[in-house]
């Protein structure tokens, strides 16, 4: 319960600073979790993102609030409707390298269960050469997601995905 009234005030301070929104980070951090034998993390991972979601449009209707990572709580159609849109990062590339078909796959099956309710996907890619940039961009828009690709240091902003593609 602290850490709910923590969160809960940092959501004030950030729509307080005139944003409409946060991206809840590291929500697969129930499977650490569930492996050190916590059984009910997932369950209690939903609630936290649900009860963030609910204090967010308590204080502005049009809140959004996007959960990145934890894909696999994406099965539960009630969680969905709960949030704004999800975010996953590496959806296609880790650094240069294209990710196996196997890993795309288990990805892409869940985010398509969102973009099947109508919202959208933000796929994050850090490749640094151009080509595979191109083809995270080029997969990932081909999903129905929106692409942006950065140095996994995210010191800098990277181009949009038109800029990387204009130049084909």
């Amino acid at each position: 319960d602290a850490w709910l009234a923590i969160l809960k005030q940092c959501i004030d301070r950030i729509l307080a600073c005139g944003y409409a929104g946060v991206v809840y980070d590291v929500v697969d951090a129930f499977a650490y979790w569930e492996k050190s034998g916590e059984w009910t993390a997932k369950a209690r991972m939903k609630t936290l993102v649900a009860e963030l979601m609910a204090h967010g449009r308590s204080k502005l209707p049009a809140y959004i609030g996007i959960p990145n990572a934890g894909v696999d709580l994406l099965t539960d159609a009630t969680y969905r409707s709960r949030i704004t849109a999800q975010m996953r990062e590496s959806v296609f590339y880790v650094g240069d390298e294209a990710r196996s078909a196997a890993d795309v796959e288990w990805a892409t099956a869940y985010l398509d269960l969102v973009t099947a309710d109508g919202k959208q996907v933000f796929d994050i890619e850090y490749p640094e050469a151009l080509a595979s940039q191109k083809d995270a961009i080029r997969r990932s828009r081909a999903k129905g997601y929106v692409p942006y690709t950065t140095r996994p240091r995210l010191d800098v902003l990277g181009p949009v995905w038109q800029d990387v593609l204009k130049n084909q």
